[in-house]
């Protein structure tokens, strides 16, 4: 499940605001493995993966040039490694009114679009682009932080 920060703050804005407390989970729904991942960020620079091998002995080369770019590393693994995790929002949409927005395919986008800023010296500010797509609750100066 891949979220973006920003509107995961917004769901724990919500949850503290909420009449109140409860468990709430907090995820876009989706599954998306690390190949996918690793293939939707060569895609954001116009690049193209093509993977060899299987298991522990997988590799991922850039289609174009042959250079070898990703591998697995057993010691990157978590000892109790859960292969599939996908959370259910629902809870969270209908009592709190949130949902996520940023879907994975933009979300790689933007951490491209970060990094790619860092290396060229710039600052990345992912709202400045993609305007404000949802509503903050609490960013009022006015507004007190807590239900009293």
């Amino acid at each position: 499940d891949w979220g973006y920060a920003p509107e995961y703050v917004d769901a724990m804005w919500r949850m503290m605001d909420h009449t109140h407390p409860e468990d709430f989970v907090i995820a876009t729904g989706e599954m998306h493995t690390v190949r996918s991942f690793v293939e939707k960020a060569f895609s954001a620079i116009g690049r193209s993966i093509v993977w060899d091998g299987s298991g522990q002995n997988e590799v991922g080369y850039d289609a174009a040039t042959g250079q070898k770019y990703v591998m697995v590393d057993p010691a990157m693994y978590r000892p109790a490694e859960v292969h599939a995790l996908c959370g259910d929002p629902t809870k969270a949409v209908q009592e709190l009114g949130w949902k996520p927005v940023v879907r994975c395919d933009r979300l790689v986008e933007i951490m491209i679009e970060h990094d790619m800023a860092a290396l060229s010296g710039e600052r990345y500010d992912p709202l400045a682009t993609m305007g404000r797509f949802f509503p903050f609750k609490g960013l009022d100066e006015h507004q007190p932080l807590c239900n009293s």
